[in-house]
């Protein structure tokens, strides 16, 4: 007598117990259900995704190169990717310098981007992330944004912010596939419950950021 909801937990925990103990099949099993049942709760947002990466991508080919002096402004660092490729661990790594304020999984750089494009005036988006990252009450010279789907923005990034660094997380695809299959993600990520979006979703992620590159 459990709803979809309840049923959706139960069927993870029951996987990841299988998986601690070596049953694989048996965790397998459940894996398959938990994720069949969120999938009917929320829907995929993978076609979502691509189409976004499509506009960002016509936008950044538009924009012109923020031409600012790079010794005038604070170093911004974007760890981007999809969940689950080890984005945590790098960010923990670069935030043991005492330089470093780590902003976490903060998505202020498309809140910038989207004043911006709104306003009527010319409008730095640079000048906008920068306010953002002060009003975190933030002095430090350097910080770090974990918004992983910063990977869309990484070209408009490149373009507008001086002295920004892009650093890209990636693990083997099927690696990174199967550990977002079995995470079971509080809210977003729906593209996660299925291995074919999620695998259109990370060959896209892939593919814009080479072209970045």
């Amino acid at each position: 007598n459990k709803n979809n909801r309840e049923l959706v937990n139960i069927f993870f925990a029951r996987s990841n117990i299988y998986h601690k103990k070596g049953k694989f099949a048996e965790s397998a099993e459940n894996l398959l259900i938990a994720n069949s049942l969120k999938i009917k709760m929320h829907k995929s947002n993978a076609k979502l995704l691509i189409l976004k990466t499509n506009q960002l991508k016509a936008i950044t080919k538009n924009l012109k190169n923020n031409d600012q002096e790079c010794s005038k402004n604070p170093i911004s660092i974007f760890i981007v990717g999809l969940p689950r490729c080890g984005s945590t661990l790098i960010e923990s790594i670069i935030s043991l310098n005492n330089e470093v304020k780590d902003l976490g999984e903060v998505n202020i750089f498309e809140e910038a981007f989207e004043e911006c494009r709104k306003s009527k005036h010319d409008f730095d988006i640079s000048e906008s992330y920068r306010n953002k990252i002060k009003n975190t009450n933030n002095q430090t010279a350097i910080t770090t944004n974990k918004w992983l789907f910063n990977y869309q923005y990484a070209g408009i990034i490149a373009k507008t912010i001086p002295n920004a660094k892009i650093i890209h997380c990636y693990r083997n695809p099927l690696d990174n596939i199967l550990s977002m299959y079995r995470a079971h993600f509080g809210k977003g990520n729906n593209f996660s419950s299925s291995l074919v979006d999620s695998a259109i979703v990370y060959s896209d992620q892939d593919e814009i950021m080479q072209t970045y590159k």
